[in-house]
């Protein structure tokens, strides 16, 4: 009789509790006071490039830039990514510009750079079904590249 009771509880639950956190529609202002309230945690990052522009890991190696993604011993470089159903719509990633690290200003292979990542929360954003002129909005974890390391290489024995 307690593992029906139980059974019954669990039931209950699902019934009661939405399938996803917190999916609902929304008007055009709904969703811009939901971004607003995002927005206030959100992230900004200077220096954003295009792939084009990013310097190499040479050029790196032989110059010394001021800010702290150049002067790493695993420089980096921040390129866009968008997507127009999330928000933030951009998002900066970082990119790992060398293979190995820089050690005494030339590039060491027997080191590797790794990108760092966290986790952000976003907003996911989906046509309303029965409602083209409302969204459906669920938030999201994303993984997001925030800088380079370096580390040794797996295979290294110590």
């Amino acid at each position: 009789m307690a593992r029906f009771g139980s059974l019954m509880i669990l039931l209950g639950c699902l019934l009661i509790l939405p399938g996803r956190s917190a999916a609902r529609c929304l008007n055009a202002t709904e969703l811009q006071r939901s971004q607003q309230r995002l927005e206030r945690t959100s992230w900004t990052f200077p220096h954003v490039t295009t792939p084009q522009h990013a310097p190499t890991c040479a050029q790196v190696a032989e110059m010394l830039p001021k800010d702290t993604a150049g002067r790493s011993l695993s420089p980096w470089s921040y390129r866009l990514d968008r997507d127009d159903n999330r928000f933030p719509h951009e998002i900066p990633v970082a990119k790992c510009l060398c293979e190995g690290c820089i050690i005494n200003q030339r590039e060491d292979v027997n080191y590797n750079s790794k990108p760092v990542f966290v986790w952000r929360n976003v907003l996911r954003k989906e046509p309303c079904p029965g409602d083209p002129t409302r969204v459906q909005v669920s938030k999201e974890k994303f993984k997001v590249a925030v800088a380079c390391t370096c580390v040794w290489p797996e295979n290294v024995r110590r």
